[in-house]
């Protein structure tokens, strides 16, 4: 056993020595929904996605292994979200980090011009700020996770533009929301994120 960690520990010392690591400047734009667990208010949410905007620093590892690579970033998110009944609405502001493992499919004629890619990966949000309508006795979540699926492509080893999906993996947030107007009928809401981010990246 103890060889086979110094096997594992030499192997990941090497790949460190050999691999490539670059840091660049991420921004993009985020389509948010909330899937929420009532369905009688499911019907009260908004049918179109809520915009928010994300940037930060992002870094690439790629390893010698051709076309494997990962990537991490640290980032301001913002999310929205909006409900069409009584000004039910809510605005949060993240530290968010994405981990990535990312294929880039080598085309050998334009390798260095054009790379596409995929990548997949958890995602980790923590809460800075929060902004609420009026009446609303929402709870959100500190830490808000996430598991991405994207793809993209790499202009000239320099520029990235990609588009992400991010299927909630915990719920963000917890509510009670008044359904009549006399404030007499009240259902309990628990809201886990779904969300599109559409971004753009160069790497020095």
């Amino acid at each position: 056993m103890k060889r086979i960690f110094i096997l594992l520990a030499a192997a990941v010392c090497c790949l460190a020595t050999t691999a490539q690591v670059r840091f660049g400047l991420k921004a993009g734009i985020g389509l948010n929904s909330l899937n929420l667990s009532n369905h009688t208010v499911q019907e009260l949410a908004c049918k179109d996605n809520c915009t928010g905007f994300t940037g930060g620093l992002l870094v690439e590892w790629e390893t010698p292994v051709v076309g494997l690579c990962f990537d991490g970033a640290l980032q301001y998110a913002r999310r929205t979200n909006d409900l069409t009944k009584d000004d039910h609405w809510f605005k949060r502001d993240y530290i968010d980090i994405p981990i990535n493992l990312k294929w880039k499919m080598v085309i050998p004629s334009i390798a260095d011009k054009f790379r596409p890619f995929l990548f997949t990966g958890p995602d980790f949000a923590i809460l800075v700020s929060k902004r609420k309508g009026d009446g609303l006795g929402s709870r959100f979540s500190s830490l808000s996770t996430a598991w991405n699926f994207g793809a993209g492509f790499e202009i000239c080893r320099h520029f990235q533009i990609s588009a992400a999906y991010g299927l909630g993996l915990n719920k963000s947030i917890k509510d009670v929301i008044t359904l009549t107007a006399d404030g007499k009928a009240e259902e309990a809401v628990d809201g886990t994120d779904r969300f599109w981010t559409i971004s753009a990246a160069y790497l020095f």
